[in-house]
């Protein structure tokens, strides 16, 4: 039998059957007060040394000691934790936060070092969309620069030949998204004035915009 002594906050009072895995349960006595029931193999490995009580006085202790719980900085930081552990899109892709960010004693700490306070109007954005949560891949971004950076936008080579996503084009070029992708689609040059466009070209006998020639 399991002896009876006492593991971190938890001593040990008699055996309470098995669970529907047919693992051995014990019933304990937590130096809370509270009396929880717990798989034997929790209590040997260590993986449960109290009612439950103690983790959220340690989560709450970190929190007290930076002051810092309700700040966008630490909400941010918060929710970045959260999206690569859950997040069924991040965990496909394999995109994690670097240790120096995630450790349960320091993580939080670290993050507000590496990225200043949050300012109003801006998110956690990461550089490089496919790239982990890290010092080197993010900024705090405003969410105008967050859709361009979208790694779901289509790129767009302006007649300057700069590479930009379509959202900077229509902005650039003062265009609307429609029309754009009309063009790109036909094949028209994004600097074409509108009236060469709608310029009438006789084929076979028929007078035809440029637009309706590109789409033939």
């Amino acid at each position: 039998c399991f002896p009876v002594t006492i593991l971190c906050r938890l001593s040990v009072i008699e055996e309470a059957g098995k669970n529907k895995r047919n693992q051995t349960l014990w019933k304990c006595q937590c130096i809370c007060g509270n009396q929880p029931v717990v798989i034997g193999g929790d209590l040997r490995s260590g993986n449960t040394k109290s009612c439950g009580r103690l983790h959220r006085e340690e989560v709450s202790k970190r929190t007290r000691k930076h002051g810092k719980s309700k700040t966008r900085a630490y909400k941010a930081w918060k929710a970045m934790i959260t999206r690569c552990k859950l997040s069924k899109r991040y965990l496909e892709k394999n995109i994690t936060v670097c240790d120096r960010w995630s450790n349960k004693e320091n993580g939080f700490l670290n993050f507000l070092d590496d990225m200043g306070e949050c300012q109003e109007e801006l998110t956690l954005d990461r550089i490089d969309n496919n790239g982990n949560y890290e010092p080197s891949n993010c900024r705090w971004a405003t969410v105008e620069e967050q859709v361009y950076n979208r790694s779901t936008n289509r790129m767009v080579t302006l007649p300057d030949g700069r590479e930009v996503t379509t959202a900077q084009a229509m902005k650039e070029l003062d265009m609307e998204k429609g029309t754009l992708f009309s063009r790109l689609d036909r094949g028209i040059p994004l600097d074409l004035p509108i009236a060469q466009i709608n310029k009438r070209y006789m084929y076979k006998n028929k007078a035809m915009s440029l637009g309706q020639l590109a789409g033939l």
